[in-house]
């Protein structure tokens, strides 16, 4: 198991090397292949290790697999229409907070241990909306759209520091980071969309959400 982690990772890390390059090529084919390419590794490599043991429907199990099938989804979306590829990811980032909730269940961890992670999700998503309002960005075009979207990623941020900081098991705080590398992609997405379109942006972007994604899904073997 070790090495196919080891070979995955590491085919899986060549193709976001070249995906840097062929996402602000220009090339929308180009692009398109490589980044359905990686996605396609991250979620075949949740089916595999989901249902490796044969399908076991329990509401965590569902919870995972609806968040992971609409991240999926909404890479390819995102291709060709941003607005439609963010509420594809806001469903899947609500059922990654399911699935966070029940993470935090499982591992016997109380809500009333973790209340300071509703402190890190005021905070994050305070000081980005400010900074919307004094840098003047143009959220406009998005309107409550994007409001909501930041609150569902933020939320899965704020639930990955508490699973990570309060979880001993070793797959469990990958899931953690794998949630903070998710938040700080999308916060780092809008920035591009609404503020600033430089390709180091984009980059960052795309380099911490498929890491992050990487460890999602290798959070579940």
């Amino acid at each position: 198991m070790n090495l196919y982690k080891i070979i995955f990772s590491a085919i899986y890390i060549i193709l976001l090397f070249f995906y840097f390059f062929s996402e602000t090529s220009g090339n929308l084919l180009k692009r398109s292949v490589n980044k359905t390419a990686l996605s396609t590794m991250f979620f075949s490599n949740f089916i595999f290790f989901t249902f490796e043991d044969g399908i076991q429907i329990s509401p965590i199990n569902v919870a995972s697999f609806i968040a992971i099938t609409f991240c999926f989804l909404a890479d390819i979306i995102l291709l060709f229409n941003f607005v439609k590829g963010a509420v594809a990811f806001s469903i899947g980032n609500i059922a990654l907070s399911v699935y966070a909730f029940m993470t935090l269940a499982k591992y016997n961890i109380s809500l009333s241990l973790v209340w300071w992670s509703a402190i890190i999700f005021v905070v994050v998503l305070g000081a980005y909306l400010i900074a919307i309002y004094l840098l003047r960005m143009n959220y406009k075009k998005y309107g409550i759209k994007m409001v909501i979207y930041l609150v569902t990623v933020t939320l899965n941020g704020s639930l990955g520091v508490a699973i990570f900081a309060t979880c001993n098991d070793f797959n469990a705080k990958i899931l953690g980071l794998g949630f903070v590398l998710f938040m700080l992609s999308d916060y780092l997405l809008v920035t591009y969309k609404i503020y600033r379109k430089e390709k180091w942006i984009l980059r960052s972007n795309s380099g911490l959400y498929f890491i992050g994604m990487l460890l999602i899904t290798m959070s579940f073997i």
